[in-house]
């Protein structure tokens, strides 16, 4: 019996199959995804922002709560009569002087320093870690107008400074002071900016107005302000603002030992303390 030959329509369907079967193997084989893309619906009040203008809401409405940077965890807070002496805008010419009297009379302190000065004293700063004191990071301009431009400014003010200082002393720190405080200057947008990129920002309660000044006399002010705060606040740290200037050995001099004698302690600013913030 004769065999019947395959006809051309027949011939067509199996190469059409084979085709078919053969670009689905290769697919498979190149991990080829011939689907349409699926986009994902995302509502606009999940989404956060970072505003650039420094003063608008730092996130949309309602957003979810993993998209907020949170602030640190609640810190351990000082009781007692400690006082946290603070210097900002340093080092200076006048660095070297301070240590000196801190030293005298077992006084650390915190030195909260411009980016600039650091550079330029660099043999202070190093004097400052070795010596037991604290350092502290106060941005670069010192100008508000640059510095609290946006959050993008605050964070790289101070986000160089961290750089200069881990440069100079193998030291990296997370405490901030802002240029004249954070009331009513720091916003909120950068002060989230400021606790998602690690930083932790601290102002004061005793002010020394030591820049008004060219002589010691404003150390019984202080004096006056430790005691009061003590009366009013016994469960929260002294932290006194000075400035890292000329007049402020001798004003320490005279402000230390007084301190001593009605029963005050001192101790350098801890990333494990409770901030202290201007009300």
């Amino acid at each position: 019996m004769e065999k019947r030959q395959p006809t051309s329509k027949y011939l067509w369907i199996k190469t059409s199959v084979l085709a078919v079967l053969g670009l689905v193997l290769v697919s498979l084989w190149m991990g080829t995804d011939f689907h349409k893309p699926v986009k994902a619906k995302v509502k606009s009040q999940e989404i956060g922002t970072l505003s650039h203008g420094g003063r608008e809401e730092f996130m949309k409405a309602d957003p979810p709560k993993s998209m907020i940077p949170n602030p640190p965890e609640p810190k351990q807070q000082i009781r007692g009569k400690t006082v946290f002496l603070t210097f900002d805008d340093g080092p200076s010419y006048a660095t070297d002087e301070i240590l000196d009297v801190l030293g005298k009379y077992d006084a650390p302190a915190t030195f909260f320093m411009l980016e600039p000065n650091m550079v330029k004293h660099a043999e202070e700063v190093k004097r400052i870690v070795q010596t037991g004191n604290a350092a502290g990071l106060h941005g670069v301009s010192h100008k508000p107008k640059v510095f609290y431009a946006n959050p993008e400014s605050v964070v790289g003010e101070m986000s160089k400074s961290r750089d200069t200082l881990k440069k100079l002393t193998g030291v990296s720190t997370s405490l901030v002071r802002t240029p004249y405080g954070s009331v009513p200057n720091l916003s909120e947008p950068e002060q989230q900016a400021l606790y998602a990129s690690g930083f932790q920002y601290w102002d004061w309660n005793v002010d020394s107005f030591d820049w008004k000044f060219n002589k010691p006399e404003y150390v019984t002010d202080v004096l006056n302000q430790v005691e009061k705060h003590h009366h009013d606040f016994p469960d929260e740290p002294i932290v006194i603002l000075m400035h890292d200037r000329v007049p402020s050995p001798e004003a320490l001099s005279q402000l230390l030992p007084e301190l001593k004698k009605r029963g005050y302690t001192f101790d350098v600013i801890k990333e494990s303390m409770e901030p202290v913030h201007l009300k």
